[in-house]
């Protein structure tokens, strides 16, 4: 994602770690990129059907622990699910509903097809978080080289390392062919 000057030939930024701190980096790495995506307000991928999700779970529930569920909880639940159907055609309502015969009304193949629903559809407004921070650099040089130092001083306070390469240095140039600061 950064222009091609600043990651061609620059190996000052790979540094072998041993596998349980490469877990630990790995992990805190994963925590400040949230910080960064949350500070540059990075919009979800998807959005979501909060109504068919409840859908989907209810015929989930429905399929894998209804003998084991309360009465009262199946109806609650075959209500939701009833009520998803009957709103995906036309929004005809039936009596049948309201005297709880959903046991004759849900078969298990509808009870299937419910659980298999989409609820999540994709985000027009979605910019991948790295995509989105990187843009925010504008090529700026200034502004890059101050976001490559961060992450190198990061590493440093996270990792702190005993055993770096000689010559590795936060202020090592950012830039290809540019010399040390």
């Amino acid at each position: 994602l950064f222009p091609h000057e600043y990651k061609s030939h620059m190996s000052h930024d790979i540094v072998a770690l041993c596998a349980k701190c490469h877990v630990h980096c790995s992990r805190e790495t994963h925590f400040r990129m949230n910080d960064l995506e949350a500070q540059h307000q990075v919009q979800p991928q998807f959005i979501i059907d909060k109504s068919r999700e409840k859908v989907k779970k209810c015929a989930t529930a429905l399929l894998r622990h209804q003998k084991s569920m309360p009465d009262d909880k199946v109806n609650e639940m075959k209500s939701v699910v009833w009520k998803y159907f009957l709103s995906t055609v036309d929004g005809e309502s039936s009596s049948n509903t309201e005297l709880g015969l959903y046991d004759e009304l849900l078969s298990n193949d509808q009870l299937k097809n419910a659980s298999e629903i989409e609820f999540r559809s994709p985000n027009p407004e979605y910019i991948p978080g790295p995509e989105l921070v990187v843009n925010n650099l504008n090529g700026d040089h200034n502004k890059i080289a101050d976001f490559v130092r961060d992450w190198r001083i990061f590493f440093v306070a996270t990792m702190s390392p005993r055993f770096l390469p000689n010559g590795w240095s936060v202020e090592y140039a950012v830039k290809c062919g540019e010399s040390k600061s």
